[in-house]
């Protein structure tokens, strides 16, 4: 079964790093104005809370039952990492609000995780505080759904043996 995971995760983690990357593209092109208005406030936002929904409501009541428990996990698995992605795509949009292209790209530069860290820190000295607060809770729930989709796999792959 963990194989299948990692083969799972692989191909999620690639289609959910290609996509914001290619959004990022079109937001060099187009500028941030339309990056702001169609991606965050149109799709991600949206998107971060209907996928939320789904995991809370079909994903997690999955993992209560033994015999599908494993399914659960994996499915929780992949819905964290495209609340991941959703969360890194805002992350990018609020740096660029905040404190321009300049520091975005070194946010990029900081081996591309680096945006979620830097987007605390602009939220935190602009005083955007609806901002830090949303970042916070959705790297809280992001994290969360990493933990308990190990913990759901874990115990799976313990009943089996």
């Amino acid at each position: 079964m963990s194989k299948v995971l990692g083969v799972i995760k692989g191909v999620a983690y690639a289609l959910f790093t290609v996509i914001p990357l290619a959004l990022l593209v079109f937001a060099f092109i187009k500028g941030i104005d339309w990056f702001w208005d169609n991606v965050v406030n149109l799709v991600v936002v949206p998107a971060f809370i209907i996928v939320l929904a789904v995991t809370l409501c079909i994903f997690l009541p999955l993992c209560a039952i033994k015999k599908i428990r494993a399914v659960g996990g994996v499915l929780m698995a992949i819905s964290s990492y495209v609340l991941s992605a959703l969360l890194w795509l805002f992350c990018l949009g609020v740096i660029w609000v905040l404190w321009g292209m300049v520091w975005t790209i070194v946010g990029l530069c900081l081996a591309i995780i680096g945006v979620a860290p830097m987007a605390f820190l602009a939220t935190l000295f602009s005083g955007s505080w609806a901002y830090l607060i949303i970042i916070v809770i959705a790297g809280l729930i992001v994290c969360g759904g990493w933990a308990l989709s190990a913990y759901f796999i874990d115990k799976s792959e313990k009943e089996a043996q």
